[in-house]
């Protein structure tokens, strides 16, 4: 049997059956199913977010709003961290920051808002 394990550039090719070679690349092919299942649900997120805000169903300054598009930075960055996509995983840094700066601002917001009455 043959087996292919590619983790960024780097690609080995494993001949025989080895059964600790197969458990090593079983748990790679399933770790590499999770990362697909965390980039995905991550992107869903983040369209879904945008499909609300342009249908007003909810507000640009929500939690939830933010909430949905820290999660889906955070689902898409960690499967661009493993898949070794820097460019896509430092915009997910990026987006996650300003998702938490906006998260911030709306819960200093609403405790002046409480403070003034």
């Amino acid at each position: 049997m043959v087996y292919t394990c590619v983790r960024g550039a780097h690609a080995a090719r494993l001949e025989g059956s080895n059964p600790s070679v197969r458990t090593t690349l079983e748990k790679s092919k399933n770790m590499s199913d999770i990362n697909q299942v965390i980039g995905w649900v991550g992107a869903f997120l983040v369209l879904l977010a945008y499909f609300l805000i342009s249908h007003k169903k909810i507000v640009v300054n929500s939690k939830v709003y933010q909430l949905m598009n820290l999660a889906g930075a955070a689902g898409i960055g960690i499967n661009a961290f493993n898949q070794e996509a820097w460019s896509s995983f430092g915009m997910q840094v990026a987006w996650g920051i300003i998702a938490i700066i906006a998260i911030f601002k709306s819960i200093r917001n609403i405790n002046m808002r409480h403070s003034q009455h």
